[in-house]
């Protein structure tokens, strides 16, 4: 039996423009999937006007996706994975998300689905 694990980072009050950075987001879910152990599929980004991104890596083990709202400072990111991802690498990723978007802080969520 499969066990599933999603992560939810809430991403608050980070850089308006790093946040509507299409590298910076796209980089960042592949820096999460890497950093993860995780392989890349596939991608899709969509940029919104005026403002924010919605990016979602397709994985051989699920997904990562995040969407962005510049206009608020904030975004979100969930992954979801079939492969447990250890505690200390999740921690290395909330850093490295709150990094990237040069956030003021970043929230975490697990689920156990």
């Amino acid at each position: 039996m499969f066990t599933y694990q999603s992560l939810v980072f809430k991403v608050h009050g980070a850089s308006h423009d790093l946040l509507n950075a299409r590298a910076t987001v796209e980089n960042t879910l592949r820096s999460i999937a890497r950093q993860a152990g995780l392989h890349v599929v596939d991608s899709v980004t969509h940029l919104f006007s005026p403002q924010g991104i919605s990016a979602a890596l397709l994985l051989s083990e699920s997904h990562v996706a995040m969407h962005t709202w510049p206009e608020e400072g904030g975004g979100y990111i969930t992954l979801t994975t079939c492969k447990p991802v250890d505690e200390q690498n999740v921690e290395r990723i909330e850093e490295a998300i709150r990094t990237a978007f040069h956030a003021m802080k970043v929230t975490r969520k697990t689920v156990d689905v």
